[in-house]
C-alpha cells in the first residue's frame, strides 16, 4: 500500500485523533474528510483575541469584588431589636 499513511492535515495543527487511510492522498474518499482543511475564522477569533479580554474582564471583576469589600465592607445583617433601637 504506496498511499497509506496517517491523516494529519496542516492546516489545522493536529485533529488530536489518529485516522490511518489506505489512501491518504485521496481523504476525501472516507465519510468527506477534506484535502485541504482550514480552521473556521470564529474559532480563530475566539482562541486569539477573545481569550485575553475575557481573562481581562474576571480580573477587572475580581478587583472590583476585593475594592468593594475594602471600601465598603461585607453586607450587614440588621436584627428586629436593633432596628427598633434606632426609631
Amino acid at each position: 500500500m504506496p498511499n497509506a499513511g496517517v491523516y494529519n492535515p496542516q492546516g489545522v495543527g493536529g485533529t488530536h485523533v489518529m485516522y490511518v487511510l489506505h489512501h491518504n492522498d485521496q481523504p476525501e474518499l472516507y465519510h468527506n474528510l477534506p484535502k485541504d482543511p482550514a480552521i473556521d475564522t470564529s474559532i480563530n477569533l475566539w482562541k486569539g483575541a477573545l481569550k485575553p479580554l475575557s481573562a481581562a474582564g474576571f480580573i477587572a471583576t475580581f478587583a472590583g469584588l476585593i475594592y468593594h469589600y475594602i471600601g465598603i465592607g461585607p453586607n450587614k445583617e440588621v436584627d428586629d431589636d436593633e432596628e427598633e433601637h434606632h426609631e
